[in-house]
């Protein structure tokens, strides 16, 4: 076995592992994901509110409540008549833009 370390990109340090005729490549890639952080598994609790009730839910489910959650304030802030929309107002005396004719010239 023979190790290679051709180069850095953006994704991080790339590992070529050259293998002789006789050895078993499964048998190399199980112990690496044994013996190294190749690759990680952990346990998460995914839990939100839902109407105000805390949830546990699965990652399907989470993410189809945050995409909800989303179209709901982008309506509400972009709906004539919205809550949002209202607090958004021009100063008054303010031009629209410089040297622009007012409506009283």
């Amino acid at each position: 076995m023979a190790y290679r370390y051709p180069g850095r990109n953006r994704e991080g340090i790339r590992v070529v592992i050259e293998l002789k005729r006789e050895t078993q490549p499964q048998v190399v890639l199980d112990n690496l994901y044994r013996q190294t952080p190749l690759q990680t598994n952990f346990g998460a609790i995914l839990l939100a509110l839902v109407d105000g009730q805390p949830q546990q839910m699965s990652l399907k489910e989470l993410l189809q409540q945050f995409l909800n959650f989303r179209e709901q304030t982008l309506i509400r802030r972009y709906t004539p008549g919205g809550t949002a929309s209202k607090s958004v107002t021009p100063a008054r005396g303010v031009a629209e833009r410089p040297g622009a004719p007012r409506s009283g010239d």
